[in-house]
């Protein structure tokens, strides 16, 4: 994917893919951990502007729609964190949200600044005040393969009924795995340089493999997490662009 600079741009079918995914699965956890719990939370860690050129959706907007058009009703604290680096992108969100008519029990906050700093700062806070995350989804969904270190993942689901749907990046990370310069980010992706394996293997599928099962088995073994599965997202070139990775600790986040 080739760096986007506007600060709205066209979807792609791609996208429109995970983002039913995203839909689908929203649908059904809201009313499974809304039932159980008074307060609940849902990160976007690279929001984005909230839409596409057109009008259709973006995650942000996904996420408050499902809150707000389910059919069961929903009487829990919703706080929804849409972090944002880019400031104007940031501004289009908060002024896209604002003409939303939005239930008291949810509330939106979006947060202009990078993802790994945004939330560090959060997790750090709840660490000093020895306290526990509220059962939280985290959407990560970057446009490159930097900037979510898998140091944070795993800070996140240290918590008990936290969840996460990640964009693991294969084509970039694929594309650039040789270049020496990058090496330090992939590895804190990675949380570890098992990758490197990757780099001498000229079978593209065995490439594949082995990037996708290291960051399956890092989420598994070191994030602690004990359900991970992948989707795999095909671009217009019928070729892997990426994989969303999701992870849960419960049997029935997993079946949904």
């Amino acid at each position: 994917m080739s760096k986007i600079i506007s600060t709205i741009w066209d979807i792609e079918p791609h996208t429109e893919a995970k983002h039913e995914i995203l839909r689908k699965y929203l649908d059904a956890w809201l009313p499974i951990i809304t039932r159980w719990n008074e307060r609940i939370l849902f990160i976007d860690g690279f929001a984005g502007p909230g839409e596409y050129i057109g009008g259709k959706c973006g995650s942000p907007l996904i996420a408050i729609k499902s809150a707000i058009e389910h059919k069961t009703d929903i009487n829990s604290e919703i706080k929804m964190l849409f972090i944002e680096a880019d400031k104007k992108r940031c501004e289009y969100l908060k002024q896209k949200i604002s003409s939303m008519t939005i239930p008291a029990n949810i509330e939106t906050e979006c947060i202009c600044a990078k993802f790994d700093e945004a939330l560090g700062k959060i997790l750090s806070y709840i660490d000093e005040k020895k306290v526990k995350l509220a059962p939280a989804f985290v959407f990560v969904d970057p446009f490159g393969f930097t900037g979510l270190p898998f140091s944070l993942i795993k800070r996140v689901m240290q918590n008990q009924k936290c969840e996460v749907m990640i964009n693991f990046m294969y084509e970039e990370i694929n594309r650039f795995i040789g270049d020496e310069k990058l090496w330090p980010g992939l590895i804190e992706t990675f949380g570890t340089d098992k990758w490197k394996s990757a780099i001498a293997e000229k079978d593209s599928e065995k490439r594949l493999e082995i990037l996708h099962n290291t960051y399956k088995e890092q989420l598994e073994k070191e994030g602690g997490i004990k359900y991970v599965r992948s989707f795999k997202m095909i671009n217009k070139a019928n070729k892997t662009d990426y994989f969303l990775f999701f992870g849960t600790n419960n049997i029935t986040g997993l079946k949904k």
